[in-house]
């Protein structure tokens, strides 16, 4: 039923007062390449001027790079970065990839998974390289690339996707840009107002965090409002509230189809209760599910709410043993959440400007 929300698509320009650029053509002397910068998600690059840019800023990708085609009928590798919440460190990353491994399909092989230590913007920093071997169609042997680097309790995972005939070739380049990398704090969106609320900054709602609890990320089309608790191994304990336009929600049909729905899809899932509760002078859905399975058992609490201004939905993921012992705590969060006043002269945005 997720699909029922119409996600902001398309307005993200609209939603940040932080300054983003596209990339810079002024090369710097000294090495002869084009800066990337973007500053919504905390990081500069500088990159070879042949890579062209295909994606900024978008979701949970940094951006995308497109690299030079030696024919037309051949698809071109590329160059991403993504960002997610860190894990507890990269040696934690490092042995579940090694895991994983084991349970790709036949066609895909984990064939290095090293920890390195070079200099990134002539500091010492600590990244992890995995490099994949798969093939595509007509039997075309490819890599996957991937150098992984936390900064300021983010995960920023960059990809370079090549045939092998180029690997050599754009290896050297990928390393020397993720070696340009320039990090800085990501402004989240969210301001810490009286009563300890974390209110999203341009529509005017939020929770009080539980203990511990930070906000991070920052609004995207489809995620106005992320926070982060508790990291083990590779998994982070998060908070993530979605919105979309005011419109009636079938409670009593949700609260029936639902459950089935979610064991069809995920049938390892288990449907701890779902039911409807009030809110205010509103209802809402409460769902709890349970996924065993994976190296992380982990609970969902998550809430659809029908507000005086928008539907939201509210969705904490915890491990299974967070939940069994601070369940209260996180029903409490949960319970906080509301919508603010904007003020007289705010420019918060509403669906009616957006549209």
């Amino acid at each position: 039923m997720r699909c029922q929300f119409l996600w902001l698509v398309a307005m993200a320009p609209l939603l940040w007062a932080v300054a983003e650029s596209a990339p810079d053509d002024r090369a710097r002397p000294d090495d002869g390449l084009r800066k990337l910068e973007a500053a919504r998600y905390g990081v500069t690059v500088r990159h070879p001027p042949g890579w062209q840019l295909t994606n900024l800023q978008r979701g949970t990708q940094v951006f995308q790079l497109g690299l030079p085609e030696d024919h037309p009928q051949e698809p071109a590798g590329n160059v991403s970065c993504e960002i997610g919440a860190a894990p507890q460190s990269l040696s934690d990353f490092q042995k579940r990839l090694t895991t994983r491994a084991d349970g790709v399909p036949t066609d895909r092989k984990l064939v290095e998974n090293t920890l390195l230590e070079p200099r990134l913007n002539g500091k010492r920093a600590e990244i992890l390289e995995a490099i994949w071997m798969f093939t595509r169609p007509r039997q075309k042997v490819c890599y996957e690339l991937q150098r992984l680097v936390i900064s300021n309790c983010q995960l920023y995972t960059f990809t370079l996707t090549i045939d092998e005939g180029h690997f050599d070739a754009y290896r050297l380049d990928f390393a020397r840009m993720v070696e340009t990398a320039e990090f800085s704090p990501i402004d989240s969106g969210l301001d810490l107002v009286p009563g300890g609320y974390w209110m999203q900054r341009d529509f005017h709602f939020g929770v009080v965090l539980p203990e511990g609890w930070r906000p991070a990320l920052g609004a995207s089309e489809k995620t106005l409002y992320f926070a982060t608790g508790a990291s083990k191994q590779t998994f982070t304990e998060n908070l993530s509230i979605m919105a979309a336009p005011r419109q009636p929600i079938p409670f009593e049909m949700l609260r029936a189809e639902l459950p089935g729905q979610i064991i069809k899809t995920q049938p390892n899932n288990r449907v701890v209760r779902c039911e409807i509760l009030p809110w205010g002078k509103q209802r809402m859905l409460e769902v709890v599910i349970q996924t065993p399975q994976g190296d992380v058992p982990t609970t969902t609490v998550e809430r659809r709410i029908q507000g005086e201004r928008m539907n939201y939905e509210l969705r904490f993921t915890v491990r299974t043993e967070t939940f069994n012992t601070q369940e209260k705590q996180l029903q409490t969060s949960a319970d906080s959440f509301r919508e603010f006043q904007p003020p007289r002269k705010s420019r918060v945005l509403s669906w009616g400007a957006m549209r």
